[in-house]
């Protein structure tokens, strides 16, 4: 049995300014499809733009991991400069405002010292009422919250009760809606997850910064991360992809096909 620690003996290529090394996965030689995933490792004191930038996003799954790991993915990034909402998703975002909600933003430090308790609470309650299995636990709330680069609280209320929060990595000319929790079983009628992101997307535009980066785009489920969102794109692993009919395609075969047997180049869709 291989013994080589926990994540072994790796090497680093520079992907522009990333120090970038992968991991074998998934591999089908009936169709030479050979996985490898990519990942990305910060230094310390080193700037996280260009992590998001390649299409990278914080890991956070395995709390043993002390370095700050990024991972490749089909990442979503809107441009702030362009961004617009449609029709539908003005009316969405007014819905939720026309309750009088208030929304603040507060450096994460002062936030936790002010009320780290309270929001501790409300984040592991909120996170058991939308999964049957909760993917996020005491443990790994405060790995994520021990992270220098996640610097940003977004947070909301309603007749001063908190009702919504977003933990965000903000630097120079951009920022990470990373994670968010709300109180979908209290106020049922109101779309607080998606109001909160678009409702983050007009606060960086108003702070001048360039993109907004808004996690992973898998899955018929990611969908209302772009709906109705002007300047949205997607990184396919070699750049970004504004696209919208191309990421609405990945999108539904990411849930008709869970099984790929090969990879797109060689389904021949992966264009010229």
């Amino acid at each position: 049995m291989y013994s080589g620690g926990l994540h072994g003996a790796r090497g680093y290529v520079l992907h522009g300014r990333v120090r970038v090394f992968r991991s074998e996965f998934f591999n089908d030689y009936t169709t030479y499809s050979f996985g490898y995933c990519e990942y990305a490792e910060r230094e310390a004191g080193e700037g996280v733009g260009p992590f998001y930038d390649a299409g990278f996003l914080p890991y956070s799954g395995d709390t043993r991991i002390k370095a700050d790991v990024f991972y490749r993915a089909r990442s979503l990034r809107v441009d702030l400069e362009r961004m617009r909402f449609d029709k539908k998703r003005r009316y969405q975002q007014r819905a939720v405002e026309q309750e009088a909600v208030e929304f603040r933003a507060e450096p994460k430090d002062a936030f936790l010292k002010r009320a780290g308790r309270r929001f501790r609470a409300d984040a592991i309650a909120w996170i058991e009422q939308r999964f049957e299995q909760a993917y996020l636990n005491d443990a790994r709330l405060d790995y994520v919250l021990g992270k220098d680069f996640l610097n940003t609280v977004l947070y909301a209320s309603l007749r001063s009760r908190p009702v919504a929060y977003a933990l965000v990595c903000r630097w120079e000319d951009g920022f990470h809606f990373w994670y968010s929790f709300y109180d979908s079983a209290r106020h049922t009628k109101l779309s607080l997850g998606k109001w909160l992101m678009g409702r983050a997307l007009e606060w960086g535009r108003s702070e001048g910064l360039r993109h907004g980066y808004l996690g992973t785009g898998y899955g018929a489920k990611s969908a209302y991360k772009t709906q109705g969102v002007e300047g949205a794109a997607f990184h396919d692993g070699n750049e970004w992809v504004s696209d919208k009919e191309r990421l609405t395609f990945l999108r539904q075969r990411d849930v008709l096909r869970p099984a790929l047997r090969t990879d797109l180049y060689k389904e021949g869709l992966y264009g010229e």
